[in-house]
């Protein structure tokens, strides 16, 4: 998955896709909060544009996840130079680090030779939309409600 990543990263290229500024037009940034993810662990990274918004604009948002093995704290290492380019254009990313090797709370597994423990692991991107929605700390609402409508 990480590899994937990194050749996706590098293949998408403003060389390769039209319609891509050459450079990204935002600054972006990362802040870490905790929010009502799987105990495996709580954190959620969130991604954001910062400088270069018109004042009041409205960016999509992203509900990140990760691969086997790809949370917890390897999603920093992972997955920072992707998350942080999609903010540059106009993206906020909400990417729980939940469940990196299988979900605690509802461990349920699929047949078919899914991992043990991920048959629920999609709820977890669900819960990121929600949180962003309706259920932020005070510190996490100042930060997005301005951003995501």
């Amino acid at each position: 998955m990480l590899v994937f990543s990194l050749l996706a990263l590098f293949s998408l290229s403003p060389a390769r896709c039209s319609g891509l500024p050459p450079r990204p037009p935002f600054g972006a940034a990362r802040q870490t909060f905790t929010g009502p993810f799987d105990s495996s662990d709580a954190r959620v990274d969130v991604y954001y544009p910062t400088t270069g918004l018109a004042e009041g604009r409205v960016v999509p948002l992203v509900s990140f996840a990760h691969g086997l093995l790809g949370g917890g704290d390897v999603m920093n290492a992972a997955y920072i130079p992707m998350l942080l380019q999609w903010a540059k254009y106009g993206f906020v990313v909400v990417a729980p680090r939940a469940c990196s090797t299988g979900c605690k709370d509802t461990c349920v597994t699929l047949p078919g030779g899914d991992p043990a423990c991920f048959g629920t692991f999609y709820e977890q991107q669900l819960l990121a939309i929600d949180w962003v929605r309706e259920g932020l700390s005070a510190d996490a609402k100042a930060l997005l409600e301005p951003l995501v409508n």
